[in-house]
């Protein structure tokens, strides 16, 4: 059946080839560099040129029915400019007696003519006044990516942080990150100009037409949780022309990767649709020494459909339906056993390590799941949108966007990670002798079993004026609804956890002795029910000003209201326990001053504000001793200068950013003690932080070498918390290192209790975990014709990133990687096979690390994954 449809695609692609379809055109006489743009878009082609070679050309005024080949040669009549045509949708400019490899004027010319939308409209990339890491689908292509986890390597100031599954994720831009899962990352990730929530390691890269990674603020204009940048994904639109695109990529530990895409008319050039599936499978690996299985595992499908409908010229309206299942194994996790820890103190006399200091070592997979079925990670998700963009007059563009998002997610995981069948439930309450905690733990451990239902509705519209004159505008409106489900821990799970636990417990202790584990209250049933519903409105808007051709000053502002209402029942209650409320308002201004003397260079300023999302406690937040039911948004002011410059005729492309961010209400965790003297974790606006750093990206393609293409990019990021930055855990270190004890000499966090709770103290000066210091990435690729039709190419990519820390206390860190890939093969206008390497040197530091309880011995400890190793495969494409 998929050959039958790709050789009718092949033939129906060689008709529309000799009986091209005119379209209708409609571009003013203006500069020829304008009217060319405009020939790109409204026949929906890529676009390549040097802006120096069209320089002072003017275009004649172009209307009517045309096929592209006229409209072309009309646009270039009287001029020393000739053109290509590259797979029927890559046009190439160029002078009569310039370079003849057209693919090397493409490549070279990339950069520079780059189209985002960062900003709500279309603009050059080398013009926006923003720092902005673009990956296209070529990019996406070449650099085999198959996922958000490929990319972050190429984008230095981005970090993807996955702990377990791919639904632990978090995406981290200029340092500023989340370290619990309990609060959003402060990076939001916009699909098509909407708000996305499933794990966007999951989607599909094949059907991608770019990913723009925007740094810095963007609360202004995309809104909520975005204030530390913003992921905007465009995917491709179904083509006027029918094409089909295969490709298969294949690699070791049994990875599959396998896409499919067809696009094409189907009503003249009014309508037209596009169908995209993709299949992946990554079989894992390591394996658990428990039982010799493979962990690891990863599986997801993808269906995505979309339609364009442009009955005349103004009106474009683009359909997008997609559906996702995603089914991911019990993770290539370890625990850390507890001889590695070396910061101690005394208790009693006797010398006792509770932390570890330095670089996480790694250690093999070992856990016993015996009493988790089917472990692992397993989501549904549903996508849909519509949008319409209308040209009311030459001044006046109108755009509406309306989405619906709707996943589940089912989450079954052995969280202790022991070799061993003693099977703790989740929230077992425990009244620890550990000096870690300085008041009293609730330990989540053994086995989780959640069942997440989340339902999300956005609509966005917008007026646009521009009449080409020194003022421009634009207005709009959000609306945003969210209702989200969470079902934990199943009945069954229950009654296992009680027959077992007073056997587990006495083992436990005989294991321990003479130490104390304290008081432990039995389970009781825990399984619980959790509704959040948020709903988000807002007014946003932007003004630019033209004070001369070279300087503009943009204004742009958001107002939003944000609800969020948060219930918790309580099956051993039979009743709602916990219910709270909340409303945050806030105002994101942003200021921008750009100065552009020429084409070739663009100077700016920025300074934004913006802020992640407030929220709701757990059930600890409403106990009358914490009164804490809610924390507040997290705020930042971020300031930035930065330059975007071409060299040596467009061949040399150097883009720079300093930025400082001022970061204040941080949302941290707190350990807190309850009225019935055990405790809970809730989340408090703590202190302010100081994040400082700068962005280099270069790119060159030497005139004399064609075909070869360099790249280097460096970030660096430093920060420190504030004085007012209390944590625990800090305490605790500070007590111990004053005398060697854990006595409470610096004071006592609860007079009320006979026990030693040493008091909290300040963290001041340490700088914010999560994320890298340095990252450097560079690339080299080189193609060369092969013969008339063939060209062979060879690249390799490499990036570096510094150790992170793990918590504020800044002792264990983890993460620093060097990684290396390399590709080679040989491609046409219509095939491509590569082979390649993935981590050519085989880097094992820890992927990521992350505080927990070891369920044996009722400490802190350490969790850390597992870095995939060396990897090879072949990957091979065809379009037709």
């Amino acid at each position: 059946m998929l050959l039958f449809a790709a050789s009718v695609s092949f033939i129906l692609n060689s008709l529309t080839t000799v009986f091209a379809a005119p379209v209708s055109y409609d571009i003013p006489s203006q500069p020829l560099s304008s009217a060319l743009r405009q020939l790109a878009e409204q026949a929906d082609i890529q676009l390549f040129f040097d802006t120096a070679i069209v320089e002072g050309e003017i275009a004649p005024f172009l209307k009517g029915d045309l096929i592209l080949d006229d409209a072309i040669k009309q646009l270039l009549a009287d001029t020393d400019l000739s053109y290509e045509l590259l797979d029927d949708s890559i046009l190439v400019i160029k002078l009569e007696s310039g370079p003849t490899n057209s693919v090397r004027e493409a490549e070279g010319m990339r950069v520079n003519e780059i189209i985002v939308t960062s900003r709500k409209r279309q603009e050059n990339l080398q013009e926006v006044p923003l720092s902005i890491t673009v990956l296209t689908s070529s990019v996406i292509e070449d650099k085999l990516l198959t996922d958000m986890r490929d990319a972050t390597n190429f984008v230095p100031g981005f970090e993807f942080l996955q702990t377990a599954t791919r639904e632990f994720e978090r995406p981290v831009i200029r340092g500023q990150a989340t370290i619990l899962q309990a609060t959003e990352s402060g990076v939001a990730t916009f699909i098509d100009g909407l708000s996305f929530h499933s794990a966007i390691s999951t989607i599909s890269l094949a059907d991608l037409e770019r990913i723009e990674v925007i740094k810095g603020p963007q609360s202004a204009l995309f809104g909520r949780n975005t204030y530390s940048g913003a992921l905007n994904i465009i995917s491709k639109t179904p083509s006027d022309k029918f094409q089909t695109n295969l490709s298969a990529h294949l690699g070791q530990f049994d990875e599959y990767d396998f896409s499919m895409g067809i696009s094409g008319p189907v009503i003249g050039d009014t309508l037209s649709a596009g169908l995209y599936l993709r299949h992946y499978k990554y079989g894992g690996e390591y394996r658990n020494q428990f039982n010799g299985r493979k962990v690891g595992s990863e599986e997801s499908d993808s269906l995505s459909f979309v339609l364009s409908y442009t009955p005349n010229p103004s009106l474009s309206v683009v359909s997008r339906f997609n559906y996702g299942r995603d089914d991911d194994g019990s993770p290539a996790m370890y625990l850390t056993p507890d001889s590695i820890k070396n910061v101690g103190f005394e208790i009693g006399g006797d010398t006792v390590a509770e932390l570890y200091q330095g670089t996480v070592p790694t250690f093999p997979v070992n856990f016993d799941s015996a009493f988790v079925d089917d472990p692992g990670f397993e989501q549904e998700r549903y996508w849909a949108s519509i949008r319409a963009d209308w040209e009311i007059s030459d001044y006046y563009t109108f755009t509406s966007i309306t989405g619906y998002e709707e996943s589940e997610q089912f989450i079954n995981h052995d969280f202790d990670l022991l070799p061993t069948s003693i099977f703790l439930p989740l929230n077992l309450v425990i009244v620890p002798g550990n000096p870690l905690d300085p008041l009293v733990a609730r330990a989540t451990m053994g086995r989780t079993e959640n069942v997440e239902e989340q339902q999300t509705w956005q609509q966005e519209v917008r007026f646009a004026y521009d009449k080409g004159a020194r003022f421009r505008s634009m207005i709009g409106a959000y609306f945003y609804s969210d209702s989200y489900i969470d079902s934990r821990l199943s009945h069954s799970a229950e009654a296992m956890a009680s027959q077992q636990f007073m056997e587990a417990l006495a083992e436990l202790e005989s294991l321990l002795a003479p130490r104390t584990i304290g008081t432990v209250i039995p389970p009781a049933d825990r399984r619980r029910i959790i509704w959040r519903d948020t709903t988000n409105w807002a007014l946003f808007g932007k003004v630019d000003l033209d004070f001369s051709k070279e300087l503009t000053l943009t204004l742009e502002a958001r107002y939003q209201e944000e609800y969020l209402d948060f219930s918790v029942f309580e099956f051993s209650k039979g009743d709602i326990t916990f219910d709270g409320e909340d409303t945050f308002r806030s105002f994101s201004p942003r200021v921008t001053l750009d100065y552009s003397p020429n084409e070739d260079h663009l100077f700016y300023a920025v300074i934004a504000n913006g802020t992640k999302p407030g929220g709701v406690n757990d059930d600890g937040g409403f106990d009358p001793l914490v009164n804490t039911p809610t924390f507040d948004e997290e705020k930042i002011w971020s300031f930035e200068v930065g330059a975007k410059n071409t060299f040596f005729n467009q061949t040399l492309f150097l883009n720079t950013a300093i930025y400082f961010n001022r970061l204040s209400d941080l949302q941290f965790t707190e350990s807190v003690a309850q009225s019935d003297s055990t405790a809970d974790v809730v989340i408090t606006n703590n202190g302010d932080a100081n994040i400082w750093g700068a962005e280099l990206q270069v790119s060159y393609y030497p005139e004399n070498i064609e075909g070869l293409g360099l790249q280097l990019s460096f970030a660096y990021n430093d920060s420190n918390l504030g004085k007012q930055v209390i944590q625990s855990d800090q305490g605790i270190l500070d007590d111990i290192f004053d005398d060697g004890l854990q006595n409470c000499s610096l004071g006592d966090a609860d007079p009320r209790s006979n026990r030693c709770k040493s008091v909290a103290t300040s963290v001041g000066g340490h700088r914010l975990p999560r994320s890298s210091k340095y990252q450097v990435v560079a690339g080299v690729s080189y193609e060369k014709p092969l013969s008339a039709d063939y060209d062979w190419f060879a690249a390799a990519d490499y990036s570096y990133s510094s150790a992170q820390y793990v918590s504020a206390v800044n002792l264990a860190k983890y993460g620093e990687a060097s990684l290396l890939n390399i590709s080679a093969g040989f491609k046409s206008d219509r095939m491509k096979v590569s082979v390649w390497g993935k981590n050519i040197t085989d880097e094992d530091s820890v992927l990521s690390v992350m505080n927990f309880i070891n369920v044996s011995s009722f400490e802190n400890t350490l969790y850390g994954t597992l870095r995939n190793g060396r990897q090879f495969g072949v990957s091979m494409s065809l379009n037709f």
